[in-house]
Parts: C-alpha cells; structure tokens; sequence
C-alpha cells in the first residue's frame, strides 16, 4: 500500500531525471539527414544583395553551413565562438539567416562582427525546413561530395567542436592526403 502512495512521487523524479538528462545532452543531433546530400538551393546573399547565394558555392569544399537569426540570443552568444572558428580554421563558414530582417541583420553584423563567408537571406524559412531546421542557431557540416555529416542544435561551443565536428574535419581533411 506504501508503494502505491509514493508511486507518483517516483514517477516525477524519474520523468525529471530523463528531462534533465535530455536537456543537459550537448551531444550532435542525430539528423535524420546526416548521409544525405543537400538539396539545391538560391537565396539572396546579405552581403552582396546583387547575386545570389546558392548550393553551388558549398559544393566540393569541406565547410560550415550556420543557421542563425539576428534576433536569437542563443545566436549571439555562439557567435564570438564562430568569429574565432573563422580565424583559425581550415574550412569556411557560411550562414543561413532565417527569418531575420537585412537591416538588423546588417547591425548585427556591425556589432559582432561577420565569421562568414558570405550569408544566405531565407526570409521565410523554406531552405531551413528542407535542412530540418527546428529553432537558433542550428549548425551542419557538409562534405566535399555534398553530403551532410554533421549536424547539432543549439549554440556551438569550442568543447562541442572540438569533441564531436573537430575530429569529422580532420578524417575528411585527411582524404585528400
């Protein structure tokens, strides 16, 4: 009888013991893209609004694809880590930016700084859904041959990249020795 009384007790501590687990998680997302190539794709650059920026600039390098919005300030906090990525790293860095206004794009920008390559407008969110984009920032990274080995929700941090996309870019980097 005593264990009936307590049972929701026990149910609550194990439903908030799994919760945690998940939410405290930083591991990758296990994308059910991962293996899969890029879909082709045009969007407007932000920052060169003249031409467009398109998947045919990602493909045959080994590179970053980070989707972001300047209105996310789980963006923000990545970004200083992506402004350093950049500098250091062997591969470049392209962004996504959804849903977000070129303007405050633009101040965003300016504040921050830029890490990328160049940025691709998706005004209304539909390339973001073609990648399984779910919320800020989102980031994947994309093979020589196009195909998406990597992909994480949430801020990247220097201890994710280095654990889990770090090691992806140097076995990929080592297939051109």
């Amino acid at each position: 009888m005593r264990i009936l009384y307590h049972l929701p007790l026990y149910f609550f501590a194990a439903t908030s013991i799994l919760i945690a687990i998940k939410f405290f998680n930083t591991s990758s997302y296990q994308s059910p893209l991962i293996g899969t190539k890029i879909k082709d794709f045009s969007l407007v650059s932000n920052l060169h609004p003249e031409r467009s920026f398109t998947s045919g600039q990602l493909k045959h390098q080994l590179c970053i694809i980070n989707f972001f919005a300047s209105w996310c300030n789980y963006c923000r906090s990545e970004h200083g880590f992506l402004f350093s990525l950049n500098s250091h790293s062997k591969i470049p860095i392209y962004g996504i930016a959804v849903r977000d206004n070129p303007v405050n794009l633009k101040k965003f920008l300016d504040n921050y700084g830029n890490p990328y390559q160049d940025i691709g407008n998706d005004s209304l969110g539909h390339i973001a859904i073609e990648f399984g984009i779910k919320g800020f920032p989102e980031t994947i990274l994309i093979n020589k041959e196009g195909i998406i080995i990597y992909h994480t929700r949430g801020a990247l941090t220097r201890q994710l990249y280095e654990k889990e996309m770090a090691p992806l870019i140097e076995k990929e980097l080592k297939k051109d020795i």
